[in-house]
């Protein structure tokens, strides 16, 4: 099967199962994929870029791991993400910052998506939501980046990390 770095892990899982144990042996933060609930909510909406940069490593790390099982790497050019700057693109004003912490859902086994979009749907104008989660939450940065969101990642820790949303004025 021929990837790249748009491939989600879905496809990979169901292409080959052994996919699944090459996958955690990247970081054990990918050990969440055994749970099958998270793993049908999670691993169809991520890709492998995605999961990259949650695991702190690069979309080649992926294709060395996956080449054993017949996986065929075709490479797209890479370009900085938008949210790359070390600054947000807008002011935090603690004031204003609503805050949902996820990791007590994502532990529970159940996909907190649902509740995201309720509270992002609650926003008040200038309110900024902030969601803390042990990960970059890639597929929600790039859900909520095609809804108008601004977005700025803050690594609190090394299992806390705050995303913050802002909808574009």
């Amino acid at each position: 099967m021929l990837i790249n770095k748009n491939t989600k892990i879905g496809k990979l899982l169901k292409h080959h199962p052994g996919a699944l144990e090459k996958i955690i042996a990247i970081n054990p933060l990918f050990e969440k994929l055994r749970n099958p609930v998270l793993r049908k909510l999670m691993a169809g909406r991520t890709s492998i870029a995605m999961a990259a940069r949650v695991g702190g490593c690069s979309p080649e790390t992926f294709f060395r791991a996956l080449k054993p099982l017949g996986f065929v790497s075709e490479h797209i050019a890479e370009v900085e993400p938008a949210n790359a700057a070390k600054n947000p693109a807008f002011a935090i004003d603690p004031a204003k910052v609503v805050t949902m912490d996820v990791r007590p859902i994502l532990a529970g086994g159940e996909d907190p998506l649902h509740q995201i979009q309720a509270r992002v749907k609650e926003l008040r104008l200038g309110e900024i939501l902030s969601i803390i989660n042990t990960f970059e939450p890639s597929p929600l940065i790039a859900l909520l980046g095609k809804q108008g969101f601004l977005t700025h990642v803050n690594k609190v820790g090394d299992k806390h990390i705050e995303t913050f949303f802002i909808k574009k004025q």
